[in-house]
């Protein structure tokens, strides 16, 4: 990255606040580089560590650069590996500013399953963050990147960064494949859902809006996000406000993270929220609220339905917690309710632009519909190889 620019950046207004939709994920990037480069943007509360936006950014546009350099091309599938650390989003911000089609799998998953997908997506090339160890996937003959964040990185000039951004952003095609996300749903099948940036964008857009975000909020961020869920729910909304991310790499120091930095926004699954309900309910917590930091704003549940005693228990000790629906080929956020219209046992309204439907009313187990512009390019799926397979962009989900 060329480092001898320094003359100050032109005052471009940033695309949220100038009430415009940003047409990619890349874009959102420029934006962060506008208002929020010298702000938190990942942060390790058990380490004591901190990144800001121009570090996340400079960092990510080094490994583009790698990306390059290995002989990878806008459109070629990438596999990455790695675990829950501040290096998984600088490789996914990487692949969205170099083209390259980000294809992320659990850091948890066997190495037969590894290999499995090494075969179903015929990447051109191997990611490992985080400091994962290699496995006989990486002895595939592709292109190898090793990337680990660097808490100690110098700055270079915000024009610097920002004029390397742009450039990027004019290549940039929003409607092309941009990443794969790999989902079993209810068939048990891993397939894997290709989206595009400006599909992606409009999802965490949407998303980010229903529970009024601000750029200074922190996100506690312990799903990994290789799933579809913390992917937009947890990185992509952060990146529209430009607020942080508390990364948590050992979910057993959860709620000791939450001491060291308190989030105003929790992501979760229903199992994280029930463990929490029933510590209350035996004592050992004696205030969720306390627990969590005492500045929690919104607690989320996503990934499957909610028991209503664990929502009753969060209503008691006054922490709202909601539910959110979605599929990995509609956004993947379909609906949310939020602590405005907090219901329990309610998955809220639709996000904006998206239609729901139940393809037989008259009965209680009727299929669920939905119609999105949020939706999927493609599918691949292991009984067709590992061509992508359009989806019908007018047809019900």
């Amino acid at each position: 990255m060329e480092k001898t620019l320094h003359h100050a950046v032109e005052a471009t207004p940033d695309s949220m606040t100038n009430g415009q939709m940003p047409s990619s994920l890349a874009q959102l990037l420029l934006d962060r580089c506008h208002t929020s480069f010298d702000r938190p943007a990942i942060m390790d509360a058990i380490a004591g560590e901190t990144l800001d936006w121009g570090q996340v950014l400079q960092q990510s546009l080094r490994v583009a650069e790698r990306i390059e350099s290995a002989g990878l091309r806008p459109g070629d599938r990438v596999l990455h590996i790695g675990p829950h650390t501040a290096a998984w989003p600088i490789v996914d911000f990487a692949c969205l500013l170099s083209g390259v089609v980000h294809v992320a799998l659990h850091a948890e998953e066997s190495q037969s399953e590894q290999n499995r997908h090494l075969q179903l997506f015929q990447p051109c090339g191997l990611i490992f963050s985080g400091g994962i160890s290699h496995r006989s996937v990486s002895q595939s003959g592709l292109p190898l990147l090793e990337v680990q964040a660097d808490w100690r990185t110098n700055h270079v000039a915000c024009a610097t960064v920002h004029s390397c951004i742009a450039e990027r952003v004019r290549k940039c095609d929003p409607d092309g494949p941009a990443t794969v996300l790999i989902s079993s749903g209810t068939t048990g099948r891993p397939k894997g859902f290709v989206h595009s940036q400006r599909s992606l964008v409009m999802n965490a857009v949407a998303s980010a809006a229903e529970f009024l975000e601000e750029p200074d909020d922190v996100r506690l961020s312990w799903l990994p996000q290789s799933h579809a869920l913390a992917r937009v729910g947890d990185l992509y909304t952060t990146l529209v406000r430009g607020g942080a991310l508390n990364i948590v790499r050992d979910r057993r120091k959860i709620l000791e993270a939450c001491k060291q930095i308190p989030p105003a926004a929790i992501l979760g699954v229903p199992i994280f929220y029930d463990r929490l309900a029933r510590a209350a309910q035996q004592g050992s917590i004696t205030s969720l609220v306390d627990a969590l930091g005492g500045r929690v704003r919104v607690c989320v549940s996503g990934g499957a339905p909610l028991r209503r005693w664990t929502t009753r228990v969060f209503q008691q000790h006054g922490v709202p917690l909601v539910e959110g629906y979605g599929l990995a080929e509609a956004g993947p956020v379909v609906a949310v309710s939020n602590p405005r219209s907090e219901q329990t046992g309610a998955v809220g309204h639709a996000l904006q632009g998206i239609e729901i439907a139940i393809s037989d009313a008259s009965v209680r187990s009727g299929e669920v519909l939905v119609r999105t512009p949020c939706r999927a390019l493609a599918v691949i799926d292991p009984s067709q190889g590992p061509k992508e397979s359009p989806i019908d962009r007018t047809a019900w989900l």
